[in-house]
């Protein structure tokens, strides 16, 4: 990437050559995601050791081609476009299985916030999909934008297929978003990033609808220094909001910059406009049915999986002190939230600094969830991210823990170690150079000069 080899950004043409270094990385790229395709089944313990296999060839190819110093369009479309397309093919995780069954009850009339999946009530519409989604008794979890999406998908095709056809093309557009703003060779950092590629194309995650609202969001706010542009931002915060709970804080520094700048007038304004994503899916998803929960709380309340501070907290206290319940998490970062935006001048800053602090929290942490900082990553030049983009795929051998006799969806120190340890070094590494005068400067004709990582 151009910010890590301290080389100017280039896009370069289309007859442009690779380098060597980047044409081994890509090739690996491509090599990786032909090994991970028959192995996406991870409820199959066989599978778990090749997967990670796999997943490691591509991790090697991604660290290959940070120090890319141009590269042309041609190549940047054709790895990032054909690594998706052999993913697709590929088993995705559970939870597409309760995407489609969502979609197809509001499509029948039901609202998922009212029923779940095992609901008496829903059993004519019991099919292939309803088998393999998990915990039947546990109503909707995601905002009403997201099942909303889901709704429209399902309305045209009930298949894996389809759904991850959309995932990919809002991966694809944040390709392109990315690559129009810094050039091919830093753009590498997101649309080759292993973690990235496993978790739309091959693991079929929603989250990059959401990315989508806030990578869009983040240029429009920066691109010109206008209220028309600020207005625009908050309403893709306002979409990210309904996609992914997330995003609340960030969307509240940027509606307090908007007043700070704009005044009052446009501040109410703003405040209006990011509410229309939201108020307009839930008025379709919640069928008039108003009490039903948006989120379930005996579900929140409970699950844990490969968290980082709750883990530590849980070895440090009692099981039954205040801060061992999850509840409490959701308080710990509603203050680093304001803690770490209260001088905030970057929304790129803001939001990576939120999503940071969002994972390191989080009773549960899935690996996908990573996904949500790395387009970020291009503008902090975070290597934080670029550790978790790594690091990530340890939280895959929980399901070969689990597959075992007797296994039980439990993570060890080591694997905690191994997991959040690069990350959280990373992010250390970030500030200290921060400190010292900052990974980069910005030049008067707009050129960036970076720092090398070493």
């Amino acid at each position: 990437m151009d910010s890590i080899a301290g080389i100017p950004r280039s896009i370069g043409s289309l007859r442009e050559p690779m380098e060597p270094v980047t044409l081994l990385g890509a090739v690996l790229l491509v090599v990786s995601a032909c090994l991970l395709r028959p192995f996406g089944d991870l409820e199959i313990l066989s599978n778990v050791v090749p997967f990670l296999g796999g997943a490691s060839v591509m991790c090697l190819g991604f660290l290959l081609t940070l120090r890319t110093r141009s590269i042309g369009p041609l190549w940047f479309w054709l790895v990032a476009v054909g690594v998706r397309i052999v993913l697709s093919g590929m088993q995705p995780g559970n939870d597409i299985f309760r995407y489609i069954w969502e979609g197809e009850v509001q499509n029948a009339g039901y609202s998922p916030y009212c029923l779940a999946p095992d609901s008496q009530a829903l059993s004519p519409l019991r099919d292939s999909f309803w088998s393999l989604v998990k915990h039947k008794q546990v109503s909707a979890i995601y905002p009403p934008l997201a099942e909303l999406a889901f709704r429209a998908v399902t309305a045209v095709s009930a298949s894996v297929l389809a759904m991850k056809l959309v995932f990919i093309a809002a991966d694809l557009a944040i390709c392109w978003l990315v690559f129009h703003r810094y050039g091919g060779s830093l753009a590498l950092g997101y649309a080759w990033n292993p973690l990235v590629l496993y978790s739309f194309a091959g693991g079929g995650h929603y989250d990059s609808l959401f990315i989508l609202a806030v990578t869009g969001a983040f240029h429009l706010w920066d691109s010109k220094a206008s209220p028309s542009n600020r207005l625009a931002c908050v309403t893709l915060l306002g979409a990210g909001v309904a996609l992914k709970w997330l995003c609340l804080p960030v969307l509240g520094w940027a509606l307090w910059k908007t007043w700070r700048l704009d005044g009052l007038k446009r501040f109410f304004l703003a405040m209006c406009a990011s509410t229309v994503p939201f108020g307009f899916a839930w008025s379709i998803v919640a069928l008039a049915q108003w009490s039903c929960p948006l989120v379930p709380a005996d579900f929140t309340r409970v699950a844990r999986s490969a968290e980082a501070l709750p883990a530590l907290v849980e070895w440090l206290l009692p099981s039954n002190h205040l801060l061992n319940k999850n509840s409490s998490y959701l308080a710990i970062f509603g203050l680093l939230s304001v803690v770490l935006l209260w001088r905030q001048n970057s929304i790129q800053r803001a939001g990576h600094s939120v999503m940071s602090a969002a994972l390191l929290t989080t009773p549960m942490f899935h690996a996908w969830y990573g996904t949500w900082i790395m387009p970020l990553l291009l503008e902090e030049r975070s290597r934080g991210s670029i550790a978790l983009s790594l690091s990530a795929f340890v939280y895959f051998w929980l399901h070969h823990t689990a597959g075992q006799p007797g296994g039980i969806w439990h993570q060890s120190w080591w694997e905690k170690v191994l997991l959040w340890g690069p990350f959280i070094a990373g992010l250390l590494w970030d500030h200290r150079t921060r400190r010292r005068g900052g990974p980069r400067r910005d030049d008067s004709d707009g050129s960036r000069t970076d720092c090398v990582v070493t």
